[in-house]
């Protein structure tokens, strides 16, 4: 009999009528407000990354992009929105080799080179399915930054790391500092400015910030500090609603989002792991642990570096994600000894090779799962790239500009490179999960580099291994770094993986490290699981931060 895994801290949210599953208690308190006042999954969502922006200002904002995965009954499958943002006309390689530049800063204005896109797509999502009044939306969020709300442990850990960057630029330390130092635990954060253009938003729609006053602002601002951004930029932006990709994993079809996403990334370590039998590998145990992690590495020997605007740069997509193109790429995965990543060389199919140059690895993201009765389900993530993205608030705005175009490479022969009016690679991986033609879980997390494992990690605990969504969640968490300039590969392991285990995965030659018991340095995953035949959704968030599901 397969051992099931030991309970966890904390009891799953169960309900009938909605589940909100956010990084911030706040937002998903919003999101639960928006359902309770007759609106849907979307109305849920909107609210709950608003209110994100205001009180998980270190990986969400106004200034960033959002990717979401939506479904409402009568769909035959869902759609995908991006609202990832263009680089500005004017950015090019040249742009900034002629200001000394090898590579884009990752802080300060001139990280700030790609439109933000994240309020462009909530008004897409709105005006397709929204239900409340648009400006019903924006209310628990310019509540929280008018009159303040209490600074949590979380975001004082966060603050303090990013004090060399905040204090760098006075918009921001006005905002984020007291004293000279970042605010502590339990102290007000008010952010009056943001709160401005919340309500102009609220009251004017999104043409507020792409055609009027804010956009106006936050180009002002980065003109006077040599940014390349345009109102011309900001008019022209628009979101695009795309077809998802999936796969088939042991009877259920998993949707993930197309470049210039990871989703195809994560889609293709799904097909790997298909074909091995991780139910007989064990719960937490060293093989379990080996063979997602060489799958891993056989995922980046693809397509690290490889994916791009697909205006840009095309890719053989449905033969990445073929059966058979899987099990000839997964015969090279040896079942008890790690190989380095530098073996598994790039598939036939992806022609020749080259060099790509290692951007900034993005971390700063927020994942949001929601789900009504009516069987709408939205699997949202946004992102500022970075912690506090460019660093940069952008004049009287009280906007966080994202630094996703540092993602840009100035190599002219990588398909990343910087290039004008062209989507950056984004790390974004909201996932949606159906059985029986319906979702039955709404997923992701956060975390940069960590949202490919951490995908594949919950959707083989949950499906494989028999883990409720809130152990899988909590369950300890992995990752896998390539080495870099001659260092050795490394698996990091939080500190709850048995010292046995830990042995075991040396002696199959992999370079392990022990983190703290819990970290979020791996991501912050929430996740809806969808139980339609007892109308019940169950909830499940993440205790390495502020996460919490909340239904009614």
């Amino acid at each position: 009999m397969q051992r099931m895994p030991a309970p966890t801290g904390r009891p799953v949210t169960l309900a009938s009528r909605g589940m909100v599953a956010t990084p911030h208690y706040l937002a998903s308190q919003a999101g639960l407000s928006a359902l309770e006042r007759g609106g849907n999954a979307v109305d849920a969502a909107i609210a709950a990354n608003a209110t994100l922006a205001v009180v998980y200002p270190h990986m969400a904002g106004l200034g960033g992009d959002a990717f979401m995965i939506l479904w409402h009954p009568g769909r035959a499958r869902p759609i995908c929105l991006n609202g990832s943002g263009h680089s500005a006309n004017r950015a090019s390689i040249q742009f900034y080799l002629d200001r000394g530049h090898e590579s884009i800063p990752a802080h300060g204005p001139l990280a700030a080179n790609t439109v933000p896109g994240v309020v462009a797509a909530w008004s897409e999502a709105h005006t397709r399915w929204g239900r409340l009044a648009w400006e019903e939306l924006f209310a628990p969020a310019i509540s929280y930054a008018e009159g303040g709300f209490p600074v949590s442990a979380n975001l004082a850990m966060w603050l303090e790391r990013a004090r060399p960057i905040l204090e760098r630029y006075p918009s921001s330390r006005q905002v984020f500092m007291r004293d000279g130092e970042p605010l502590h635990e339990g102290q007000l954060l008010v952010q009056g400015d943001l709160a401005r253009t919340l309500r102009t938003i609220a009251e004017d729609g999104p043409k507020a910030l792409y055609m009027g006053d804010i956009g106006l602002e936050i180009v002002r601002f980065l003109e006077e500090h040599g940014g390349s951004l345009s109102i011309e930029d900001l008019k022209e932006h628009h979101s695009d609603w795309v077809d998802p990709l999936k796969v088939e994993y042991r009877g259920r079809t998993v949707f993930g989002f197309p470049p210039n996403s990871q989703g195809l990334a994560a889609l293709f370590l799904l097909n790997l792991l298909d074909g091995f039998d991780i139910a007989s590998a064990g719960d937490g145990s060293a093989q379990y642990f080996h063979l997602l992690v060489e799958a891993t590495k056989v995922t980046l020997a693809d397509l690290r570096g490889r994916i791009a605007d697909p205006s840009y740069v095309a890719l053989p997509v449905e033969e990445l994600l073929s059966p058979g193109y899987a099990a000839r790429r997964r015969s090279l995965i040896l079942p008890h000894l790690a190989r380095p990543l530098g073996e598994y060389a790039p598939g036939a199919l992806l022609g020749e090779e080259f060099c790509p140059v290692a951007p900034v690895a993005p971390s700063a993201t927020a994942y949001i799962a929601t789900a009504d009765a009516d069987g709408y389900a939205v699997s949202l993530v946004q992102s500022l790239h970075s912690e506090f993205g460019s660093g940069v608030i952008a004049g009287r705005t009280g906007i966080l500009l994202h630094n996703a175009g540092a993602a840009f490479t100035l190599e002219p022969r990588d398909p990343n490179r910087l290039e004008p009016h062209k989507r950056p690679s984004e790390p974004l991986l909201p996932g949606l999960v159906f059985h029986e033609g319906r979702p039955w879980l709404i997923f992701g997390t956060s975390g940069g580099e960590a949202q490919l494992q951490t995908f594949a990690t919950l959707i083989t605990r949950m499906i494989d291994l028999g883990y409720n969504i809130q152990q899988a969640i909590e369950a300890p968490r992995w990752l896998y770094t390539p080495g870099q300039a001659g260092e050795p590969d490394l698996l990091s392991l939080e500190g709850r993986v048995p010292d046995s285990v830990l042995r075991q995965l040396r002696e199959m030659g992999h370079d392990v490290r022990v983190t703290g018991d819990w970290t979020d340095a791996m991501g912050q995953a929430q996740g809806i699981v969808v139980d339609a035949q007892r109308g019940v959704f169950h909830g499940g968030a993440d205790p390495r931060g502020d996460g919490q599901a909340l239904g009614w």
